[in-house]
């Protein structure tokens, strides 16, 4: 059964997060809307990472393993990049990130941001609600804005196979992965990401 990644929804894990130096959003915005970018691009991409509760009720200790990006790059502690690796290897590409605190008071080593640029459409569209209403054309409406209160749904014949993918053309901006990075990240309690148990449908694509 695979899950739609979406951002934390736990307080006490809130992280805020930045990269040093400063990384504009004329740079984020190929990597974030899945556009072809050059290995220069990539190279451009700073190194540091520097982390911060949202405020001061909150601590970075411990500092969850998982991490969102403008709601769509994610970055992983190293055990889930090497899970992604072994599943499907070759597949994506991983960013090495140096992880301290904003203040300068701590360090939290490697994370890897992960560039995922596989696209599966696998989407049913009739079937998934889009904030109470249903279809592509209502999808488009709102953005393509999978309500969080049901559970979306796929077709088993497109997503089987698949372990880490973007939804295609519209869902670009959703991210996807299968049972066993959700298991993992079930078993050993990972903070970071919220998971929504996706509806396998066995239409075929017309």
């Amino acid at each position: 059964m695979p899950y739609l990644i979406r951002g934390n929804n736990i307080d006490e894990d809130a992280v805020e997060n930045t990269f040093y130096p400063d990384f504009p959003m004329a740079k984020k915005r190929p990597f974030l809307n899945n556009q072809p970018v050059s290995q220069a691009q990539k190279d451009e991409i700073p190194r540091t990472l520097l982390v911060e509760p949202p405020t001061i009720t909150h601590s970075l200790d411990p500092l969850p393993e998982l991490l969102g990006w403008d709601n769509g790059l994610n970055i992983v502690y190293p055990p889930m990049k090497d899970l992604i690796e072994k599943l499907e290897p070759g597949v994506h590409e991983f960013i090495p990130l140096e992880v301290r605190s904003r203040d300068g008071s701590a360090s939290f080593g490697t994370y890897y941001l992960v560039l995922i640029t596989q696209m599966v459409d696998a989407l049913v569209y009739d079937e998934t609600d889009f904030g109470g209403v249903y279809g592509l054309e209502a999808a488009r409406k709102n953005r393509f804005s999978i309500s969080s209160f049901s559970r979306p749904v796929l077709r088993t014949d497109a997503a089987r196979g698949y372990h880490l993918w973007r939804g295609a053309d519209g869902l670009v901006a959703h991210y996807f992965c299968s049972d066993e990075i959700g298991r993992f990240i079930k078993d050993n309690n990972l903070r970071g990401w919220s998971l929504d148990a996706c509806v396998m449908h066995r239409s075929q694509l017309h």
